[in-house]
């Protein structure tokens, strides 16, 4: 069975990896997408500048919501 991923780009305001990625971690741990659940990548080929590039990835629904709510 294959696992499901949730994907979601942070509001265009929030431009500061080192920001976003330092909140997932004090909220959910050491980031692994496989082993751990989460990641934040830079995604830039795919959404292009000035709109936000990093990309959160996991595969718990509790942590999209989480994240969701915070940076969207």
């Amino acid at each position: 069975m294959s696992k499901k991923y949730y994907e979601i780009w942070p509001g265009d305001q929030h431009k500061n990896k080192l920001e976003i990625h330092d909140w997932c971690y004090s909220m959910f741990g050491p980031g692994n997408i496989e082993e751990l659940g989460w990641s934040v990548t830079s995604w830039y080929d795919e959404r292009p500048i000035p709109l936000c590039p990093f990309l959160f990835r996991t595969t718990d629904p509790h942590k999209a919501t989480l994240f969701a709510l915070r940076w969207s």
